[in-house]
């Protein structure tokens, strides 16, 4: 018998927007293909056959009688010129009034679809639309994707085009189901409204049958209005019949659309306090807060007006034990245990706040080991700093691509509102960031870009001890040096523990005081990690929960962990879904990860409506789980209560011993990632790529063999970034090189993901071959020189004009040593020579490119300290005198320069390190002997003993100022060497021929080397940092005058002298147009500018 609901018994069950499968009945015309068809035989009559006789446009064409016939392309052009001219039907109007979760059109038009895009586009929301035309567009976040199976009259592509014939349709449907693979993600539990179909029901039954065709989770509710055909269409009742339900439901659809709007519901608002000085700012704020609503939440001071905390005790509890959930309701409520740390912490924050003029930002560390409270500090900090009426901002978790941008984003508007000059006062903010590896973001560049933006933030990080001391004892770089550096600790202090009872009292774990010391006095610990962890299991409720499956209720707090390991172990009372689920939570939460719903509902081959069952308040999984949803991309991810579950469930799982039991969870939830979108994708490099060390600490080969094999079957397409890791896995686990080689070799090859918003860099690639060929040269498996000259051709791609990695420049370094040094007898070899000789530039070109402000800026602190050890390796590995005497050796028996090269290297890297003007000369002075004996043999230097000179120069005129600069020579060996494939798309090189063009007064073509380097060179933190300095004839800085000019919001110096304008930066004083101004030129990778400040000689001093 149908079912019939009404309206309000539809809206009950409701907990997501609903779905759309659509038809032209709703969207343009029912007869829209007779439409087509009329205007298809008006203009093409003679193609067809006389007594042809159709009403769909799709067997139109088949009906050709010539089907070789030249005008067949012309007739289907005309189909979809047609197709993109028909008006949109006044039903559209009221479809617009819902936001539905994702749409299957069954409609050669776009009517609807244009008038969605045009709503987006006048409303401020990051959500997008995202047509799926074809089997390779795989849908993101925050987006609702159009499923137009039909195809996209739009494109003219062969797989994503408008089909036109029923030939093609027939051909076309054999896709749909991978079209559809992700339908079910966006559609979850929603029910799915079928209408404006009344003319295509053959459609709509193909639609079913590609849908069915798909493994579990599959939409389980289909709704149509009264009277839809649809409704009594026995193929698709016996199509659904056992799978999912039809029903309907007793209204119109302006009905429908009415009520889905209404019934949507603005979520509670949470109160923004700022100071009473600070009210004529707030509006200003609260905008300038939208642009980065999904890079940080607002901390409120306090909890929203009516807000009864007794009627809601219950849900504050399960906030307040969601470890990664953004509920402030708990903390507002005061049902926390507050920490003495917690208060000391934010007070410290307040007095570095309390002063009159911020200038600076102020950094914050909180650290200590995993399970102790660090969160719940942070939050306590939080809120106690919101109350005070600061501006609190928590960092949101950012998608692990956009992390970057998403960051300068937030520095920039945090300036902004920070800036001085305004009329009201600025509030003052402070950021806080739990775990930001957690979050995908390096604590440097967080507090690198707001440090750099010249905010003045107070910025709180927190994180684990093994995250922010290194293996070697060193903590983790910052750009500025932390205010205070908090380590919680790992025991409750004596205040704490007297508070303890108090919280047990509160969470209802124990009626009085009396009853709550008695079960503190079971404990022998006073660890926070295994006191905190264990509250959860003491609220009546989640007790209740849990031992429904259980025979014993355990009461205590030391009893907690064999409650736990008693329900993960109870196989009679806990379906096989749940206890899958509980496994797959605690093995993700192991790794620092959620589990996505969509990977986990498909591991469990459940439909998503199942999964919220299993769920539900006082349910056994509820008790173990819960859920976090990501505020940016509205993704919702599941983790254990907290780590006491994590550490109790993975015992359980693996038995006591081994791995073996997580290593088959890890199995089922690579499985099920076969969707493909960008959720799956992501968990896979979050798990596989993210994780990779972890991974090679606790498996085998063969384990980690069988996951990386299992993610390659599962993507539906080649991704470039999980060849590559596996590549490294069967390199650095062991694994015959040759087959790490191949591997390497095919992820060199393979495309870019179609849903991975950022590609895998080819140069990391390269990096990876060549550390590969010479572990095969170690183990005598590739002849030396073979293996030399390919490192050698791996290290030219890795070093592309696009690319700046100096973690790359010193594995190299590293690799071209040690495969030198590898069965070298007492002599320098050539082998050496050429490795010695491609290393040093490599780093030179390095410190060159961080240059004196980068190394000021203590990002590259690490980098710098590695490349400098390595340098000193290549220092140490040969003695000067001997390689002179072999450097001449070489040249007379076979014209090769080389060991001059790595001389003159040597000569100029000791130079350096001393910093003193006779050290440079007798580098010099060793490079004019070498020139001379080559002019005397008749031979030209080579590019390389070139380039050394050119180093030289830099490092001892251009930088060092030392004395007069012979800029004719030096532009007379960049010319040769730019123009040679070994350096011509050097970036320094280029940058200092740009630089010598204009002491040389050819100040056009400078301009376009520096244009060229603003295309080419990807240093986006490093672009613009002056380099060099125009100089006099003395070579110090050469003061100029001009004349101040402002254009278009930016101010110029007209410079007479040079007969150009440059950009004025950082000027000081009084700008007036026209007014004459003396200033210097700099020189950056974006080109020449104008400064006030006379240049320090300290301003170019670079590594060394």
């Amino acid at each position: 018998m149908k079912e019939i609901v009404s309206l309000q018994q539809l809206l009950s069950e409701l907990r997501r927007f609903p779905a759309l499968v659509v038809g032209p009945g709703v969207t343009s015309n029912s007869g829209i293909s007779n439409d087509i068809v009329d205007a298809i035989l008006r203009e093409f009559a003679d193609e067809f056959e006389k007594d042809a006789s159709v009403s769909n446009y799709l067997d139109l064409v088949d009906s050709v009688a010539d089907p070789e016939s030249s005008e067949i392309p012309h007739i289907d052009e005309c189909i979809r010129k047609h197709v993109l001219s028909i008006p949109g039907a006044p039903q559209i109007r009221q479809l617009l009034r819902v936001d539905w979760s994702t749409i299957v059109s069954l409609t050669p038009d776009v009517c609807l679809e244009d008038a969605l895009r045009e709503r987006l586009e006048g409303t401020a929301t990051s959500r997008t639309l995202t047509l799926v035309d074809c089997a390779r567009v795989l849908p993101q976040f925050r987006t609702t994707p159009i499923y137009r199976l039909l195809g996209n009259p739009r494109s003219k592509n062969a797989e994503s085009g408008l089909v036109t014939r029923q030939s093609d349709l027939l051909i076309r449907q054999q896709s749909w189901p991978d079209m559809l693979r992700s339908f079910a993600d966006f559609t979850k539990e929603a029910p799915v409204l079928i209408v404006g179909n009344e003319v295509n029901q053959d459609l709509v039954e193909r639609f079913f049958a590609a849908l069915v065709s798909l493994p579990s989770p599959r939409p389980r509710i289909f709704v149509h209005l009264k009277g839809d055909p649809v409704g009594t269409n026995r193929v698709i009742s016996n199509l659904l019949r056992g799978k999912a339900d039809l029903i309907e439901v007793d209204c119109t659809l302006k009905e429908f659309c009415q009520a889905i709007e209404d019934y949507v519901q603005k979520p509670e608002q949470l109160v923004l306090r700022l100071s009473d000085e600070l009210a004529p700012c707030k509006d200003r704020v609260s905008k300038a807060l939208t642009k980065i609503k999904s890079i940080v939440s607002v901390v409120p001071g306090d909890l929203p007006e009516q807000f009864d905390v007794a009627s809601r005790h219950h849900q504050l509890l399960d906030g307040l034990f969601r470890p990664t959930s953004l509920d402030w309701s708990p903390f507002l409520a005061d049902l926390h245990l507050p920490r003495t740390q917690s208060h000391e912490l934010a007070q410290s924050i307040h007095l570095r706040l309390g002063v009159t003029d911020l200038t600076r930002m102020h950094c914050f560390i909180l650290r200590g080991e995993a399970g102790t409270g660090k969160t719940c500090v942070m939050k306590e900090v939080a809120v106690i700093l919101a109350r005070k009426g600061y501006l609190v901002l928590w960092i949101n978790r950012l998608p692990i691509d956009s992390a970057p941008q998403l960051v300068r984003d937030l520095a920039r508007t945090l300036a902004d509102i920070t800036s001085k000059g305004r009329k009201e006062a600025a509030p003052k903010i402070v950021v806080l960031c739990d775990e930001p590896l957690s979050s995908r973001i390096t604590p440097f560049d967080l507090a690198y870009e707001i440090n750099a933006s010249g905010a003045p933030v107070a910025l709180v990080f927190s994180c684990r001890n093994t995250d922010f001391i290194s293996e070697s004892g060193v903590s983790i770089p910052l750009p500025v040096v932390p205010d205070e550096e908090v380590e919680l600790s790992v025991e409750l202090d004596q205040g704490e523990q007297e508070r303890l009872p108090d919280v047990l009292i509160k969470i209802g774990a124990a009626s009085d005081r009396e009853s709550a010391i008695k079960s503190m006095r079971e404990l022998s610990t006073r660890n926070s990690a295994d006191i905190l962890c264990q509250l959860w299991f003491l609220i009546p409720v989640t007790r209740s929960a849990i031992t429904m499956s259980l025979e014993d209720e355990y009461i205590g707090l030391a009893e907690v962990e064999r409650g736990i390991a008693a329900l993960a172990e109870d196989g009679g009372r806990i379906s096989a879904q749940a206890r899958l689920a509980y496994e797959c939570a605690a093995v993700c939460s192991d790794f620092k990860l959620g589990i996505p719903t969509e990977v986990l509902v498909r591991a469990l081959e459940i439909s998503f409506s199942e999964w919220i069952d299993m769920c539900l308040d006082g349910k056994p999984l509820w008790g173990l789980l819960y859920p976090e949803e990501h505020v940016n991309t509205g993704e919702t991810v599941y983790w254990t209560r907290n780590d006491v579950v994590t550490a109790v469930l993975m015992r359980v799982l693996n038995g006591g011993l081994g791995h073996t039991g997580e290593v088959r969870v890890l199995r089922q939830l690579i499985k099920a990632c076969s969707t493909g979108t960008d959720v799956y994708r992501t968990f896979l490099v979050d798990l596989l790529v993210r994780n990779r060390k972890k991974l090679g600490e606790r498996y085998s080969l063969e384990q980690g063999i069988e996951l990386f094999e299992l993610a390659r079957k599962s993507l539906p397409f080649p991704d470039r970034t999980i060849e590559h890791q596996y590549g490294l896995w069967l390199k650095d686990k062991g694994a015959d090189l040759s087959s790490a080689y191949d591997q390497l070799q095919k992820a060199l090859v393979a495309p870019d993901y179609p849903a991975a918003a950022s590609s895998e860099r080819l140069e990391h690639i390269h990096t990876s071959l060549a550390a590969t060929v010479v572990s095969q040269a170690r183990d005598g498996h590739r002849p030396l020189e073979s293996a030399f000259a390919e490192v050698q051709e791996h290290l030219r791609h890795a070093q592309s004009p696009s690319f700046f990695n100096p973690h790359t420049t010193h594995v190299f370094g590293t690799l071209l040593l040690d495969l030198a040094q590898m069965h070298a007898d007492e002599t320098e070899t050539e082998t050496q020579l050429q490795a010695v000789a491609e290393a040093l530039p490599a780093i030179e070109r390095t410190f060159q490119i961080i240059g004196a402000i980068g190394k000021k800026a203590r990002r590259f602190d690490k980098d710098i300290e590695m490349l400098s050890v390595l340098q000193q390796r290549l220092l140490d590995s040969m003695d000067t005198d001997r390689v002179k005497g072999i450097a001449v050796e070489i040249f007379e028996s076979n014209r090769n320069q080389i060991g001059f090269a790595v001389v003159a290297r040597k000569l100029l890297l000791e130079a350096s390190k001393r910093g003193k003007g006779k050290d440079y000369r007798a580098a010099k002075e060793y490079l004019d002997e070498c020139v001379e004996r080559l002019t005397t043999a008749g031979v030209k230097p080579s590019d390389r003993l070139l380039a050394a000179r050119v180093d030289l120069y830099i490092r001892w005129q251009l930088q060092g100022q030392g004395g007069s600069v012979d800029w004719q020579n030096i532009l007379s060996d960049l010319e040769t060497i730019c123009a040679s494939p070994l350096f011509r798309d050097d970036v320094i090189k280029l940058f200092y021929y740009g630089v010598v063009l204009f002491h040389l007064d050819r100040i056009p073509e400078a301009n376009v080397i520096f244009s060229r380097l603003r295309n080419t060179a990807s240093l986006p933190k490093l672009k613009g940092d002056a380099r060099s300095y125009l100089l006099g004839g003395g070579g110090s800085p050469k003061r100029l005058q001009g004349v101040l000019r402002k254009s278009h919001d930016r101010w110029y110096v007209e410079v007479p002298e040079l007969g150009t304008d440059l950009p004025l930066r950082n000027g000081e004083g009084a700008l007036v147009n026209g007014r004459d101004i003396h200033c210097y030129v700099g020189f950056s990778f974006l080109g020449p500018f104008a400064i006030q400040q006379r240049p320090d000689p300290n301003d170019l001093l670079l590594p060394a």
